[in-house]
């Protein structure tokens, strides 16, 4: 049970003692990495990371593909207490320039030299023998830092950005341990469990790849961004090493569908889909479900970075689709979280009203790392607690209680929230409205001004061949008039970042 330890490290220790030879990481069926392995090699890095002078609370960026020696380092930097922060291998140099700067790591272990000038360190990896930095180190057992406790970070995440510089959410070591037992528990794991990992590493979604397989004595399959550029090659995969759960983006799944990969023998050994990161329009949501049910449940689950990935979690069942517009519901909150639906004056909400949704609880993070003033405004009092200091998280996520079946429905974002010929309208209402369109296979809302005119614009997927008429005449009689985008652009796919999210900024400014 993780609650019974202090630190990751500890819970990690007793998973090895427990699963030694069992496969921690199956990166292809001939380059398998036992728990006793996966150890011996974080304990070579340990000794590299404490020769260069790294200690307890210094931070360390990992700027690798995914590797057995980026998951070691990994493990090793819990098992010191210096906080781990991933770096996309890809990012431009403006961009990891900003992350390292926030962070201002002693060590930076990188595939490539990187141009900065940070004053941090930077360990080039040899690509040919990626363990040529630690081949002089001894991988004998290490005693476990005693110092380390709940409230200490064990890793930095950085959001995507798309709000625009990026944010270091900081979590704790206790916060992860709730997780690891969240996720046992829900997804009732054991050491015969072969998890996906094709979230990228620098993405929120990874957290839960790694820390509820391999801390629950499960084996973890990495996919390597070659293998995500081929979708058939990822099914193929994900069927060759007999997987047996599986979490992404949903437009990951809905590009599946979209290709018409996805049939009733699809996702042979998963017993287990999970999706989360953005909504999953319900019309596309419910093919999948009637392709794969009862044999795989389906998972919807929600989080923010800065509270441990995953805050709430929905099976999917028949009666989610008694109507088809929108997203399926969030659920409710997991064990240790509680939240608060507040209206602008910080209210509490009727059920059934929109407001903006807050999280309290052990799983919320320790805030922005050297970002005081965004920390202090997102990370606040909570407004209806005047009787002691109870931190919460406010979201920026706009959602309603149903009085219905008492679960939270995602309704949009606060500031996706725009005021056109007058109204305020919620861009994600469009959006729903566009996605029940038959042949749109993904849309976005977007809103622009041109010399001082409002217009909405929306981008379309589809690959029946719609055209732009033909889509606003059927949303025409779906919303109301002034919601209607006036412009819309139809492509084949709609582009994606690299956490696989639709690539709204590009979207921006390409077409407002």
């Amino acid at each position: 049970m993780s609650s019974h330890f202090h630190n990751v490290p500890e819970l990690f220790k007793d998973t090895v003692e427990k699963h030694r030879d069992r496969a921690a990481l199956i990166l292809s069926d001939r380059e398998v990495v036992t728990f006793r392995e996966l150890d011996r090699l974080s304990n070579k890095a340990v000794r590299v990371l404490r020769k260069l002078g790294v200690h307890k609370g210094d931070r360390v960026g990992i700027c690798l593909d995914k590797c057995s020696l980026a998951y070691a380092l990994i493990v090793a930097c819990l098992k010191i207490g210096a906080p781990y922060f991933m770096i996309d291998p890809v990012n431009p140099f403006g961009r990891i320039a900003v992350i390292v700067d926030t962070c201002r790591p002693r060590i930076v272990f990188s595939g490539k030299e990187m141009p900065l000038d940070s004053g941090s360190r930077f360990i080039v990896i040899d690509e040919e023998n990626r363990f040529a930095a630690l081949d002089d180190e001894s991988d004998g057992t290490l005693e476990i830092e005693s110092d380390i406790v709940g409230t200490d970070p064990a890793y930095i995440m950085f959001t995507s950005g798309s709000t625009g510089s990026p944010k270091g959410a900081v979590i704790s070591h206790a916060n992860v341990l709730n997780f690891i037992q969240w996720a046992r528990r829900e997804l009732l794991v054991t050491p015969d469990d072969i998890f996906t990992n094709v979230n990228p590493l620098h993405f929120d979604n990874s957290v839960f790849d790694f820390y509820a397989s391999i801390m629950n004595g499960a084996s973890l399959v990495p996919f390597d961004a070659k293998t995500m550029r081929d979708p058939y090659a990822v099914l193929r995969r994900i069927d060759e090493l007999r997987c047996t759960v599986y979490f992404s983006v949903p437009s990951l799944l809905i590009y599946f569908q979209v290709l018409k990969m996805i049939t009733s023998s699809s996702f042979a050994h998963v017993r287990t889909i999970i999706f989360g990161g953005e909504g999953y329009p319900k019309a596309k949501l419910k093919e999948l479900f009637d392709c794969l049910h009862p044999r795989v449940r389906l998972i919807n689950v929600y989080g923010p970075t800065e509270c441990t990935c995953i805050c709430s979690a929905h099976r999917v069942t028949e009666a989610d689709f008694e109507k088809l517009e929108g997203y399926p519901p969030l659920g409710g909150p997991i064990p240790n979280f509680s939240f608060a639906i507040l209206n602008e004056r910080d209210e509490a909400t009727a059920v059934g009203e929109v407001g903006e949704l807050y999280l309290g609880g052990p799983c919320v993070g320790l805030g922005y790392f050297n970002e005081r003033k965004l920390t202090q405004d997102a990370f606040r009092q909570n407004p209806l607690n005047s009787y002691y200091h109870e931190r919460i998280y406010r979201t920026g996520d706009l959602v309603r209680l149903s009085a219905d079946d008492g679960m939270i429905y995602f309704v949009g974002r606060k500031d996706s929230q725009i005021k056109h010929q007058g109204y305020r309208i919620e861009l994600g209402e469009i959006e729903h409205a566009l996605c029940q369109i038959s042949g749109v296979d993904e849309a976005v809302a977007l809103h622009a001004t041109r010399e001082g005119v409002s217009t909405i614009v929306a981008a379309v997927a589809s690959r029946d061949n719609l055209t732009a008429d033909q889509i606003r005449r059927e949303i025409s009689s779906i919303i109301p008039v002034y919601m209607v985008p006036g412009q819309v652009e139809v492509m084949k796919r709609l582009p994606k970042n690299d956490n696989g999210k639709i690539d709204r900024q590009l979207l921006t400014s390409r077409y407002c």
